[in-house]
């Protein structure tokens, strides 16, 4: 079964997405060609929208049932950079849209489901949190990070 999951969330800062892995133990994999995944599209599920344009979308869904799964097995397993997640077998591709990275994976493992849920989990968490702590840097202001007991992440900027 295929069950390819793409997120609306567009990743622009690779070295905060470096930084949201290193924090969950996971390995980016930079420059990876292929990610992971059940290898071949099924049509057993909706096709990620948001890989594609609206226009494309709608061709894809337009398409014979063969044509489409072809069309998509072309497309698919194919990415600019990977994340591995310890005890996933599949990966998670990062996928190159102008200034911006999608992700997509296939949530039919179920570590990976665990991992990542329908709509990226703890790494979109990591990736928000460590991408303001670049930005503080960045600005020269000081940042330091506390958990709260309900697990909320709390960051506190502090102006010169």
């Amino acid at each position: 079964m295929s069950h390819v999951v793409s997120i609306s969330v567009e990743i622009r800062d690779l070295q905060a997405l470096q930084k949201a892995c290193q924090r969950l133990g996971w390995t980016f994999r930079q420059g990876q060609q292929t990610y992971q995944w059940f290898g071949r599209w099924m049509d057993d599920s909706p096709i990620p929208a948001h890989l594609f344009t609206p226009e494309r979308t709608a061709a894809l869904q337009a398409m014979p049932r063969e044509e489409r799964i072809a069309a998509m097995n072309e497309f698919l397993g194919h990415c600019n950079h990977a994340i591995a997640i310890p005890g996933c077998h599949y990966e998670v591709g990062l996928k190159h849209y102008g200034d911006h990275y999608k992700l997509v994976w296939d949530f039919w493992e179920g570590q990976m489901n665990q991992a990542m849920g329908t709509g990226g989990g703890p790494l979109l968490q990591a990736y928000a949190v460590e991408k303001a702590k670049l930005e503080a840097q960045r600005q020269g202001l000081p940042c330091t990070e506390s958990i709260l007991e309900d697990g909320t992440i709390k960051l506190q900027l502090v102006e010169a």
